[in-house]
């Protein structure tokens, strides 16, 4: 998928004069990309229109108007764009309050290697950035990534696809409704 660049950001100006029709925007788009693996799991596909709004945001937030800011902030969220004919997603672990944190990510460590599709008799697993947990705890945001094959795409395509974890302590499925699927392979036109 294509880099964002300086050319694809409003200036901070027009953002905040924009900002709540791209909000209401991208939480559609959202909505259709988002899909729950289980009580605590879930997962968003990216794509341009999420990253932009991601670095749009955060150069708001951190008072990046500089061109060189922002350019910064588009390095590090452009990290988050499948590669071609890939998928890409963040994993929250949704925790509400202290005590679950204290419970659960003990438990998750290493969730993030255990992610993968099913679909058309192929299972494709995740890429993860490396980094994310330690020993003994876990972070509640992973990303990874998805590489896929042309034939593994067209099968994507035309299957029910799955999404799920296979780690010793969280081990869950959750079919991709068609609407999500079509969303997916929306971006690999």
């Amino acid at each position: 998928m294509k880099p964002l660049t300086l050319a694809d950001l409003p200036s901070p100006e027009e953002f905040l004069r924009q900002r709540e029709g791209v909000r209401r925007r991208v939480m559609e788009v959202k909505a259709r990309r988002r899909v729950a693996v289980g009580p605590v799991a879930t997962f968003v596909f990216e794509n341009r229109e999420t990253v932009r709004w991601q670095v749009l945001e955060m150069c708001r937030v951190e008072g990046h108007v500089t061109p060189e800011k922002r350019l910064e902030e588009l390095a590090v969220d452009n990290e988050m764009l499948p590669e071609d004919g890939g998928l890409a997603a963040t994993l929250f672990l949704e925790l509400d309050g202290e005590a679950l944190l204290r419970k659960w990510l003990p438990l998750l460590v290493g969730v993030e290697e255990s992610v993968f599709f099913r679909f058309g008799g192929r299972e494709v697993r995740a890429a993860f950035e490396p980094g994310r947990h330690k020993e003994d705890t876990t972070s509640c945001v992973h990303y990874v990534k998805f590489a896929f094959t042309d034939v593994e795409r067209r099968l994507f395509a035309a299957s029910e696809v799955t999404l799920g974890t296979d780690h010793a302590r969280y081990r869950h499925l959750a079919v991709l409704s068609a609407e999500t699927r079509d969303a997916l392979v929306e971006d690999w036109r």
